[in-house]
């Protein structure tokens, strides 16, 4: 944050390359989101109402749209799969966008069942019509968003609450989720996964489960989806 520093990762290298920089720098709020194929990566600045989209090929931004409000601690960017909508939460607040990638237009829909705070985060678990949600500032709820039905219901709550640094990624019939910390000297290492076969199976929310993970991340740590759909 407070920075306009880019990088790429390279996977089979693993090691890290500078990237032109952003228009402005990132602030709290600053979101990457990219729409499963294609050559544009999106990106909200934070703490503003800009929005940004980065072509990989000519490693070079441009402005797009402004976001609808200032997007603040909280918010994020998903992409469903498939389609040509992305979908956002503003942060420090219940309101919730659907951005269109073809039309380059935002729409408010449906807000959020409460407001969403730093450690808010949107994940998608690689198909199916929901996509899942934390609430953030230190709470443990958890939402699913009915893409098709427009509408929000919460689900098992998460173990502990989750703050700022935490982050939500979905991967098959599983969520996992990192709580994050609220401050330098105050974190949290605590790693959860959540199964979401038996609600893919059913629709039945009752049957879900939330579990302690195996292993703990050190520090403040994001999660990114990972396409890989089989479950591991």
């Amino acid at each position: 944050g407070d920075s306009a520093i880019f990088y790429r990762y390279s996977i089979s290298g693993n090691s890290w390359a500078a990237m032109s920089p952003l228009p402005g720098a990132m602030s709290y709020g600053g979101s990457l989101v990219y729409p499963g194929s294609g050559n544009y990566i999106y990106a909200f600045r934070g703490n503003s109402t800009d929005f940004y989209r980065y072509s990989i090929s000519g490693n070079s931004w441009i402005a797009m749209a402004s976001a609808p409000g200032t997007v603040l601690r909280g918010a994020a960017l998903v992409y469903p799969g498939s389609g040509d909508f992305m979908y956002a939460f503003q942060g420090n607040s219940a309101v919730f966008w659907r951005y269109s990638i073809s039309a380059n237009v935002w729409t408010a829909m449906s807000s959020a069942p409460a407001d969403i705070y730093g450690g808010g985060s949107l994940a998608y678990p690689g198909s199916g019509d929901y996509i899942y949600a934390s609430k953030g500032g230190n709470a443990n709820n958890i939402y699913s968003y009915s893409i098709s039905g427009n509408s929000w219901t919460s689900m098992a709550a998460a173990p502990g609450g989750i703050v700022g640094g935490g982050s939500l990624a979905g991967a098959g019939i599983y969520l996992y989720a990192v709580r994050g910390g609220s401050g330098l000297n105050s974190y949290s290492q605590d790693f959860y996964r959540f199964t979401l076969a038996p609600y893919l199976a059913s629709g039945a929310h009752e049957s879900q489960t939330l579990d302690m993970g195996a292993g703990t991340i050190p520090g403040y740590t994001a999660l990114v989806f990972n396409p890989d759909l089989t479950a591991q």
